[in-house]
């Protein structure tokens, strides 16, 4: 099945400024929009529509967490 994202943001000090929870149905879209089974040995294209963190965003990590979690 295809991941949960969670798109976390933080300040030079490692501190959490802004973070946003993705379901596949958030950043799955075209041919794979609706799929629930990720397809073997084939490139993923994801799209996110985020807003702007802030300036004290300078850090990123982008997590692969349980899906059933969101």
């Amino acid at each position: 099945p295809f991941p949960a994202l969670s798109l976390v943001f933080s300040d030079l000090n490692g501190n959490l400024v802004a973070q946003h929870d993705f379901a596949p149905a958030e950043y799955l879209g075209g041919e794979l929009k609706g799929a629930t089974l990720m397809p073997r040995q084939q490139p993923i294209r994801l799209a996110f529509d985020i807003a702007d963190p802030g300036e004290q965003a300078v850090n990123y990590q982008l997590l692969i967490t349980d899906p059933k979690g969101l």
